[in-house]
């Protein structure tokens, strides 16, 4: 989550209460984009800063430069209850900042859309890149689908054993909106054009 520094006076020298804003972005608890003002004593990396729009508290962290605890990321509703238990423990991972859990959730969760179209199984011998073709070949998803989740596959790689490409939030913030768009193109509009079918029905049953 990106925050910005609205006073760069006060962001120098925590130790001023002026009533000042000092950054603003968004909140943890009220879910909404705010101005945050310095309400402590600052303390080696940290700083206490309160929230305009509802009053809470929170913690600043001048290394990472982010509000603990995180900002839960927008969640995409109506997904397959399968899908979404990967979906959202890969937000969980987020709001806890650990890149390298959600990285490998948010590929798991394409073997999971797999199983959802009959393309894998459970512990299925296929690659994921293999499930991933199947489910082109079968007109779920285009080429620019594949190559996005081709980054997704690659990130839960790195997410998932020791190297030199270990992943982080930025990344992460990438990857969930490649998976956004791979959801939304796929299981999201299936039940769209479900929906839509279901009304023009009810219309036919009413003449």
């Amino acid at each position: 989550m990106k925050y910005t520094i609205t006073d760069a006076d006060i962001y120098r020298n925590q130790s001023i209460h002026n009533g000042r804003n000092m950054v603003s972005g968004l909140c943890p608890f009220c879910q909404q984009s705010s101005g945050f003002k310095i309400n402590g004593a600052p303390s080696s990396n940290t700083v206490p800063i309160k929230c305009d729009n509802c009053g809470k508290n929170v913690i600043w962290d001048n290394q990472t430069c982010t509000i603990l605890p995180s900002a839960r990321e927008n969640s995409l509703a109506g997904l397959p209850e399968d899908i979404n238990h990967y979906y959202q423990e890969a937000l969980n991972c987020m709001t806890a900042l650990a890149p390298n859990g959600a990285a490998t959730l948010f590929r798991k969760l394409i073997h999971q859309v797999g199983i959802h179209y009959g393309v894998a199984k459970v512990n299925d011998d296929i690659s994921l890149m293999g499930i991933v073709e199947k489910m082109e070949t079968e007109g779920h998803i285009n080429k620019k689908l594949v190559e996005a989740l081709r980054r997704v596959k690659d990130l839960g790689n790195d997410g998932a054993h020791v190297n030199k490409n270990e992943p982080d939030m930025d990344q992460i913030i990438i990857v969930k909106n490649l998976i956004d768009s791979f959801l939304q193109a796929t299981v999201l509009q299936d039940a769209n054009i479900e929906e839509y079918d279901n009304s023009k029905a009810e219309k036919i049953d009413e003449k």
